[in-house]
């Protein structure tokens, strides 16, 4: 059994009642016969399988047993040729019964169930058949009622109208439907963008031409090869080559069909129906009189006409195959006599080996003629003519991602780099890809236009494969061997990427021998490739296209995939037995989707809750791997995944709630402990929470410093009682973190050194590392030396480092290099400190940064600048209210540096309003700076100046207190004309700290002074 996308038709009698009623059996039955006899005649024309005659309805589907890309137009195709033949049909029943029949018939493509009837399993079973079948029922006679799936697939060759959306069974949504008005003759049902300029072809393209040129000088017969997989571009340059020769050149072209009866010779019959203008509607006489006129003066040109009419059908004569190889050649040598000739043979893989034959002797037999024959097929070609890979001239790689966003350019106007990554990513430079995933996004909702171009307006986390894309692919899958088809199905579930080992073990014992031989055709199918994968022991292949791999995915029954999935979990873990715990993420995701096919299948039981066990304990620790890197967006994710699985670990809750606060969603944090906190968690779990629940109002602006403090004392002793090292590591650190705001460093590193003690005795990697870098923090706002305070740190870091990257702790190491005057060293460390944090890293911590390296940004005011207007712009984004006040008032500090004073002023409102009392170090630094812009203006700033320094006297740290007195000194300068005492208290402090670039500018301020005195 497979699942497959298909498309099926219903096609039903109207009035078949009353027919029944009134004629005898047999009479009835005789019309039936015809009915039914004429309805399969057309449908398996159009390469149908007709699954059933159920009294008088006809149910047919397209894709089984083998899927085509062009199921659902061959479908449409049949169903208008039915609805045709059926009014044909009906004039000989009037003329032999005095009566006729009317049909209606529904059109739906989706995903089934396929089976074997051969085996006795059910032949197609889904949703899509429902459907399918309310279309039929809801037509009129004489309708054909499309479904919107089978719509988008074919919507460029044919007329159709919507019709009001149908209730259906059991779907709580009204379906979209379409009444088929008429089918274009010729047309593709994938629409492609012939009329827009040729993208990164222009080598192939110049190859083509020179081809052609030689032809035309040699006067000569070629054959040139153009090989590509499916939507690479191969129809797309060819038309780029006859439009470039048209007038110089006759171009006649011909297509291979896969399906149907007499199709060996078919492009031959449209090459010389376009060469003679025959048309459908041409009586035979007329038509074979139009052959006859091309070959007027040949000799022997009854001969070659009567075998070339032949070809077209217009005789029944059956002429050998050499005589009509004889007979085209004639012909194209007349018609080139006349012009060069362009012939062009597209999907050649799928022609016949007579076919195959006369091009062959063509190119060998063709004298005197100037002839290029173009044969565009895929790689599959040469699985069956091997020998053509001499004439492979051009093969179609895919194009760069630069080529690729041009094209998606092209398909809606400009998309922005964002949009223009997914595409390219996903595509991998197929240029049919990149037209049909631009306007899936679009009909999706994902890309929207905005501000004159196109961005993705939401995350489109799996983007399904377009159904245009899946029915090329499946075709081509669905024509491999079983046995392939079957390895590279568990190579699917393994991923992109995949490991030898790893399909040999998810094969049958005894098939697991010949697994290298597909693996190798498959190589040579250009579906997957070597590749250097993680396990270097091991053989590594890649799909060669990620929406390959998810269309061979989506074959796969669900009860086999959640089977594949676990087994592949077992040997990975088998793999990572060593100790090595970076495959935790990989082997939780398939453990996951284990779980999630097996509870969608129902009903579970007790393994399938071990199992969803399994999976939560592996995601949660890859995503505590991932918080602990500073990754708080992938953490969040992989915590979501394993509270969604495991819904009575509430633990998992709470650390989903860090990692929402640490990825700077604030408000998802909060309704995430606000819900586990309506639980009624057990008291570990509930104080944790309570604590950090304090914490997240603080950063929104709605609770205080005092909030978090009190918390910390009852949950302190909670954790004291329960014995929990982890839960009193995470009181103290939330202690630290309440002296940290008011500057009450001694204590801080108290509080910091207590809870590193307790989580190296819970073993808490994480809360260790988060001690580490704060402790960094109170060197640097301490009075301990500068020079002392950096080696220091750096021991600290050295640990940290073991654990995961200290980004806080780097910057915290800036700042003091920068008071030992290595300024250098200092911006080269803040630029450590921000890879460390990488590309998705929070925007609170990105900002908080900046603020842990205030001494060296106090030396640079104009890059001070730039970077904290960029990071208040964020804050300002988030919402966030804890960390945006001090960049507020730091920014102002820097712009008033520069001369901005109005721009200074207004940020110092900004803090003054936004920040806590308990937030010492901001409401020091947004006075200070305003008092100096007061003072510029001639006003009394002295009040603000000497507040500043009453609270910065109330920290324990030299270097704000120094700050504080060097803005009071400049104040009572400006006013009074002294301030010398304060620049000494502050020069002194600084010296004590070590603090040399500030100290060298209150020396050179006191300098000044003295000399203007």
């Amino acid at each position: 059994m497979l699942r497959k996308t298909v498309t099926l038709i219903f096609c039903d009698v109207t009035g078949s009642t009353a027919l029944g009623e009134a004629r005898d059996p047999e009479a009835v039955r005789g019309i039936m016969s015809r009915y039914f006899d004429r309805a399969r005649t057309v449908l398996e024309r159009h390469g149908g399988t007709v699954e059933k005659f159920v009294g008088d309805a006809v149910m047919a589907a397209f894709g089984i047993p083998e899927v085509h890309e062009d199921d659902a137009l061959r479908a449409v195709r049949a169903a208008a040729e039915l609805r045709d033949e059926l009014a044909a049909l009906n004039v000989q029943l009037e003329r032999d019964f005095g009566t006729g029949i009317g049909v209606r018939i529904g059109v739906n493509t989706g995903e089934v169930i396929a089976g074997d009837p051969t085996l006795g399993q059910d032949f197609a079973t889904g949703d899509a058949v429902i459907v399918a079948q309310r279309l039929e029922a809801a037509a009129v006679a004489g309708e054909i009622l499309l479904g919107d799936a089978t719509h988008r697939l074919v919507h460029s060759a044919i007329d159709a109208e919507a019709v009001t959306p149908l209730a259906v069974r059991g779907r709580a949504e009204h379906v979209p439907a379409w009444r088929l008005l008429r089918v274009t003759a010729g047309a593709h049902g994938v629409e492609r963008l012939f009329d827009s300029p040729l993208v990164g072809r222009a080598e192939e393209l110049a190859r083509l031409r020179e081809a052609f040129g030689q032809v035309v000088a040699a006067r000569a017969c070629r054959v040139v090869t153009v090989l590509g997989e499916a939507g690479v571009g191969k129809s797309r340059l060819v038309s780029e080559l006859a439009a470039a020769v048209d007038g110089e050149a006759l171009v006649l072209e011909g297509r291979c069909l896969p399906y149907g009866r007499g199709i060996t010779y078919w492009p031959v019959v449209e090459v010389v129906r376009a060469a003679a203008g025959v048309t459908q509607q041409d009586a035979v006489a007329d038509a074979r009189a139009k052959i006859a006129a091309l070959l007027e003066e040949e000799q022997d040109a009854e001969l070659v006409a009567a075998r070339v009419a032949d070809i077209v059908g217009l005789t029944e004569h059956g002429y050998r195959s050499e005589e009509i190889s004889w007979a085209m050649r004639r012909l194209l040598e007349c018609l080139s006599r006349r012009r060069p000739l362009l012939v062009v043979l597209d999907d050649v893989q799928w022609a016949e080996p007579l076919l195959l034959d006369m091009v062959e002797y063509l190119a060998g037999w063709t004298r005197s003629a100037p002839i290029l024959i173009c044969c565009l097929a895929r790689p599959d070609l040469l699985d069956v003519r091997p020998a053509w890979h001499e004439a492979a001239e051009i093969r179609l790689q895919p194009l760069p991602q630069s080529d690729a966003r041009v094209l998606g350019d092209n398909v809606v106007g400009r998309l922005d780099d964002d949009a223009a990554a997914e595409v390219a990513r996903l595509a991998e430079g197929n240029p049919l890809f990149v037209e049909e995933l631009v306007r899936m996004l679009v009909d999706d909702g994902s890309l929207q236009s905005v501000d004159g171009g196109w961005r993705l307006t939401r995350d489109p986390a799996r983007v399904r494969v377009p159904a245009t894309i899946q029915a090329v692919l499946t075709a081509r899958l669905d024509r491999l061997p079983a046995a392939e088809r079957e390895v590279l199905q568990r190579a699917a579930v393994i991923g992109q990427e995949f490991w030898w080992g790893a399909v040999t073990e998810l094969s049958p014992g005894e098939e697991r021998q010949d697994v290298a031989g597909h693996l190798h055709a498959l190589v040579r199918r250009q579906l997957i490739y070597p590749h250097r994968g993680a396990l270097h022991d091991e053989d590594s292949f890649r799909f060669g296209h990620i929406l390959v791999r998810d269309t061979v995915y989506d074959t796969i029954p669900k009860r086999t995939r959640a089977d594949l999935h676990e087994r592949f979990a077992a040997w990975l873990d088998a793999r990572a037995a060593s100790g090595l715990h970076s495959y935790d993420e990989i082997v939780g995701y398939h453990l996951e989707q284990a779980y999630r096919y097996r509870l969608e299948l129902g009903p579970t039981d007790e393994g399938a809750a071990a199992l969803a066990s399994r999976a939560a304990d592996r995601l949660a620790a890859a995503g505590r791997r991932a918080l602990a890197r500073a990754d708080a967006h992938a953490a969040v994710s992989l915590l979501e995944r394993a509270a969604a699985i495991d819904t009575g670990r509430l633990e998992l809750r709470h650390e989903l709630a860090v990692a929402q606060r640490e990825a700077d969603d604030l408000a998802g944090s909060l309704a995430t402990l606000d819900a586990l906190l309506a639980s009624s968690p057990e008291p570990r779990v509930e104080w944790s929470s309570r604590l950090e629940r304090a914490f997240v109002r603080v950063y929104m602006g709605a609770g205080s410093v005092d909030d978090v403090l009190a918390t910390a004392e009852e949950a302190a002793a909670v954790f004291d009682a329960l014995e929990d090292e982890a839960g009193l590591a995470q009181t103290w650190a939330a202690v630290g973190i309440e002296l940290f705001w008011r500057v009450r460093v001694r204590q801080m590193e108290s509080a910091y050194l207590r809870a590193l003690e307790h989580a190296r005795r819970a073993g808490d990697e994480r809360r260790e590392w988060l001690a580490l870098n704060r402790l960094c923090v109170s060197l640097a706002l301490g009075d301990v030396p500068a020079e002392e305070a950096s080696a220091r740190c750096r021991a600290l870091l050295g640990r940290a480092e073991e654990l995961a990257p200290p980004a806080v702790g780097t910057a915290v190491l800036a700042g003091i290099e920068a008071m030992c005057g290595r300024v250098e060293e200092g911006w080269l460390l803040l630029d450590r400190a921000r890879e460390m944090l990488g590309e998705r890293a929070s925007r609170i911590q990105a900002a908080g940064l900046l603020l842990y390296a205030e001494p060296l940004l106090a030396l640079d005011a104009a890059r001070a600048a730039r970077e904290l207007r960029a990071a208040y712009t964020w804050l300002q984004e988030l919402g966030e209210r804890a960390v945006l006040p001090t960049v507020a008032a730091v920014l102002a500090e820097a712009l008033l540096e520069l001369g901005d004073v109005p721009a200074a002023e207004e940020l110092t409102v900004a803090a003054e309003r936004l920040a806590v009392p308990e937030d010492v170090y901001t409401e020091i630094v947004w006075r200070r700076v305003r008092s100096r812009v007061v003072a510029g203006r001639g006003e009394d700033g002295r009040g603000l100046a000497r507040a500043a320094t009453a609270l910065a006297r109330e920290t324990e740290s030299p270097h704000i207190l120094a700050g504080a007195l060097v803005a009071l000194g400049e104040v009572e300068r400006a006013l009074a004309g002294d301030g010398e005492r304060e620049l000494v208290e502050a020069l002194a402090l600084y010296e004590a700290k070590g603090n040399l670039p500030a100290g060298k500018l209150v020396r050179a301020a006191l300098d000044l002074q003295a000399q203007t005195r």
